[in-house]
């Protein structure tokens, strides 16, 4: 009962707020299907009586704009189960008016000009482009819009976040759409977030998003994030899945981000995806605890690393008594690197049984893959195999197995290359001999440069302050 008080509210909440009345000469209906044609002024009212209607529709509906450029404000739908699609991604273009009101919003963390809440819904074929350099009248995050697309759960308002019913339902396909901002890592972006698949209470442990997203043939551009995830449970979410379904990101400073995943399955597989200071980063026991351990595949894709970037991050920080709760396979990727600072792959706090298989690294960078920088907890078990350094560049050296790491195993390919190796009972196996074991390529007593140790450091430190 409860949950059902719930979703009336939430749709009280929409009549009340958010209804707006269709101008007849720019939104028409032909049974489920509503098309919106651009007014080349303000299409907020329009957009958001056409969503409104299709959620009384029902099952099936479709929002349908057409060839052009149109502008809105922030839009909100609750309960969704249709499409809201353009003609083409290049063909259909939507621009943010100027001074969005995103410290108006109820849930002012998250203002968003695209809002699904609740929704098993597809979203199709069009370009968000956020070209306003300052979009936000001014609040708390200064002038930056939140989210271009936030897929989350109930209002705040609604309901206190302690009473909501476990975890709520959404499904959302995601697909050739461009997400743009503006900006760039040093001067800063107008946009956070292009894609957010997230509940309304992050940082509430008894309330998570649950559902199947799939991300597939989409760009994104100049954003501070291109897509994040965070306290999804008993979830599917895939970004990619095949060479077709590839997805780009380019100018983003952290571009994949997913955080306390509980028993669910994440697969990033044939993207290309550019980063400038983080590319992709796993975590568990960011915000919340999960209950049970997730799944990352991370498969066939092309990880640029300009900048000051890495290319992956995973870390576990759920107490040891949880157990382990991020279960990772890193697989035939190619890490292009050109950074000074960083490194390819890193295991931070208490990682465990990562397996890497096949991956090739060029460019240059500080390192390759780095265990067992900090004593938070042990990085243990991991597997390096046939991985190729051959074309990579260092400062410091290809793998480094620090202090805190423990029972790892690297099998060399054809070329071998240095592992220095601080922690305790790892192997590393030679690529001429696969009996050459007992550290037949490891070397002792090489510490990275000073650029190179502030520079960790400092990424350690911001860590830190992330979590």
């Amino acid at each position: 009962m409860l949950l059902v008080a719930v979703l009336a509210a939430a749709a009280l909440l929409q009549v009340g707020v958010w209804a707006t009345t269709c101008n007849p000469a720019y939104v028409t209906q032909r049974g489920k299907v509503l098309t919106v044609k651009p007014t080349g002024v303000d299409d907020t009212a329009n957009i958001q009586c056409a969503l409104n209607k299709a959620v009384s529709l029902g099952v099936g509906s479709t929002v349908q704009l057409q060839c052009g450029t149109y502008f809105t404000g922030m839009i909100e739908v609750t309960g969704f189960t249709g499409t809201f699609k353009g003609a083409g991604k290049e063909m259909t273009i939507i621009h943010s008016l100027p001074n969005l009101p995103c410290g108006e919003v109820e849930s002012a963390g998250f203002p968003s000009l695209f809002k699904f809440r609740l929704c098993h819904a597809r979203v199709a074929d069009l370009t968000i482009d956020i070209n306003d350099p300052l979009p936000c009248q001014p609040w708390s995050w200064g002038q930056m819009l939140g989210d271009i697309i936030h897929i989350t759960d109930l209002p705040i308002n609604v309901t206190a976040c302690a009473d909501l019913p476990g975890p709520s339902s959404s499904h959302m396909t995601v697909e050739r759409v461009g997400l743009k901002g503006m900006g760039n890592w040093v001067d800063g972006y107008n946009a956070n977030v292009g894609l957010a698949v997230m509940p309304e209470c992050v940082g509430a442990q008894t309330h998570k998003l649950a559902g199947t997203f799939v991300v597939a043939g989409c760009t994104f551009e100049r954003l501070e994030y291109a897509l994040g995830g965070a306290q999804l449970a008993d979830s599917m979410f895939r970004v990619g899945g095949s060479p077709a379904l590839r997805n780009t990101a380019s100018d983003t400073r952290q571009t994949v981000y997913f955080a306390d995943f509980d028993n669910s399955l994440v697969e990033i597989s044939h993207n290309d995806l550019e980063g400038n200071w983080a590319v992709i980063q796993g975590y568990e026991g960011n915000s919340v605890t999960p209950t049970a351990p997730s799944s990352f595949l991370v498969s066939h894709n092309t990880i640029r690393a300009d900048g000051g970037a890495d290319g992956m991050y995973l870390a576990d920080w759920t107490s040891p008594d949880v157990g382990k709760m991020l279960w990772a396979t890193i697989f035939d990727n190619d890490f292009l690197m050109n950074v000074d600072c960083c490194g390819a792959i890193n295991g931070w706090w208490n990682t465990k049984d990562v397996l890497v298989v096949n991956n090739r690294f060029t460019g240059h960078s500080a390192y390759g893959v780095a265990l067992g920088f900090v004593s938070r907890g042990t990085d243990t078990g991991w597997k390096l195999l046939f991985d190729d350094f051959n074309n990579l560049e260092v400062g410091w050296v290809p793998v480094y197995l620090g202090e805190y790491s423990s029972g790892c195993l690297i099998v060399e390919g054809r070329d071998k290359f240095d592992v220095l190796d601080e922690g305790t009972d790892n192997r590393i196996i030679g690529g001429n001999s696969p009996s050459d074991i007992a550290h037949s390529s490891s070397i002792s007593g090489v510490a990275p440069r000073p650029d190179i140790s502030e520079a960790i450091q400092k990424k350690i430190d911001k860590m830190k302050l992330h979590r």
